[in-house]
């Protein structure tokens, strides 16, 4: 779903509601590379694909770049096949989707005032067997 931003990411970020450590003092002070790296991550591209040798940081997205093409086009073969073997009902954009829902649904409902924060006493209702587990019907 790449419109929508990473929500685990998402609140490492400042003002995120996550108990975190990093202030905006400390994300302005932070070198750039840094910067658009946690970016990055809080609304990721489709696709991402790094040279590790040469950028074991993960900075520079080759994903799209034409020389890669055909190890981007093998790449993406290979997920695929693997997702399909291993019955991956999140690769099913209607599952995703409804997982997404759920996590929402669960971050308004029980944690008012913020992820890491929930409601006293609150029993939360996580239904992942329902989205991963290919034993248990959709």
């Amino acid at each position: 779903m790449p419109e929508r931003d990473e929500a685990g990411a998402r609140y490492y970020l400042p003002p995120g509601l996550w108990e975190t450590s990093l202030t905006e003092a400390d994300f302005s002070a932070a070198p750039d590379d840094l910067k658009q790296a946690l970016q990055r991550a809080a609304k990721p591209p489709r696709e991402e694909l790094y040279d590790l040798h040469e950028d074991p940081q993960e900075i520079v997205n080759l994903a799209g770049k034409e020389a890669l093409q055909s190890s981007q086009n093998r790449l993406r073969a290979a997920l695929v096949q693997w997702q399909t073997e291993l019955d991956d009902r999140i690769a099913d954009p209607e599952v995703l989707a409804a997982l997404a829902e759920m996590h929402e649904r669960i971050a308004r409902d029980f944690y008012p005032e913020g992820l890491g924060r929930p409601r006293k006493g609150a029993t939360i209702p996580w239904d992942y067997g329902r989205w991963i587990d290919p034993g248990v019907p959709v």
